[in-house]
């Protein structure tokens, strides 16, 4: 793929929130459903109000990369780190697997329930920590044997389109031109078209995708592996109702007929 953008993260987020084109709204909801998060915190990112933070980042530069853009703290990190980033941000591995498998003890801070282990990792790909011999041994072991399993997530994850002038411009830039055609023969530029899929069917794709590495996380939270207070935390982040309204939408999606006999929250606020 021909590079869209080459910047930091700020940057590329500022190129795409200028030229995501048509269907913004839609192209946004991908990009939030891929980051795990609400589309109108991605459309703050895109507008510069504030930038995305944690996993979320890691997500979002992976994604840029993923549509094309040359993101300056991805390509400074260490090829195998860069790897393995990937295989989080495409959920091959959840990040608490792979501090685990690096070699990270998982300690919780006492103050906020936080799992250290999974900050330490963060840190790396986010690039503000480094990396020592032995432990980037312990990287290349994991991307060693998880990257089979990357390009299958990478060809599922839809890539939005961008105005039609940035893909003119990407088009012209993937002319292929011979100065001397072969004698006899018509030369005729062939232009490389990245096909993408149906919006509905690239969100349908992706949020499945999200769930299946989600439900194995629900249930090692409900478990008694994890206290009531750090339950209770995730609540908070979610902003108090957050779990009850992603549960009753999930519980809509069971069925048509529960989904017409459940109304959705918005609806019952009304």
């Amino acid at each position: 793929m021909n590079e869209v953008f080459k910047g930091t993260t700020a940057e590329c987020l500022s190129h795409l929130g200028k030229h995501i084109g048509e269907n913004k709204i839609e192209k946004v909801k991908v990009i939030a459903v891929f980051c795990g998060t609400h589309y109108r915190t991605v459309e703050k990112w895109l507008e510069g109000k504030h930038p995305p933070i944690g996993e979320n980042l890691v997500r979002m530069r992976v994604y840029l990369e993923h549509i094309g853009y040359s993101v300056t703290e991805l390509l400074k990190l260490n090829p195998v780190v860069r790897d393995a980033a990937r295989l989080c941000a495409f959920r091959v591995v959840p990040i608490a697997e792979i501090a685990e498998m690096v070699g990270y003890a998982g300690r919780k801070t006492v103050d906020s329930g936080r799992n250290t282990a999974v900050d330490a990792i963060l840190g790396i790909f986010r690039g503000v920590q480094g990396v020592g011999k032995d432990r980037l041994v312990e990287f290349e072991a994991l991307v060693s044997v998880f990257k089979d399993m990357l390009p299958e997530k990478v060809q599922q994850t839809p890539k939005i389109d961008l105005a039609d002038h940035v893909k003119s411009q990407i088009e012209h830039e993937q002319v292929v031109v011979r100065t001397v055609p072969p004698a006899g023969t018509t030369f005729r530029p062939k232009l490389a078209f990245q096909r993408t899929l149906d919006t509905h069917t690239a969100i349908i794709e992706s949020f499945a995708s999200t769930i299946k590495g989600l439900i194995p996380l629900a249930q090692l939270l409900e478990s008694d592996e994890f206290t009531p207070a750090e339950r209770a935390h995730l609540r908070e982040l979610l902003g108090g109702d957050g779990v009850f309204e992603f549960a009753n939408s999930f519980y809509r999606l069971c069925g048509e007929r529960t989904r017409k006999q459940h109304p959705a929250i918005k609806e019952q606020s009304r």
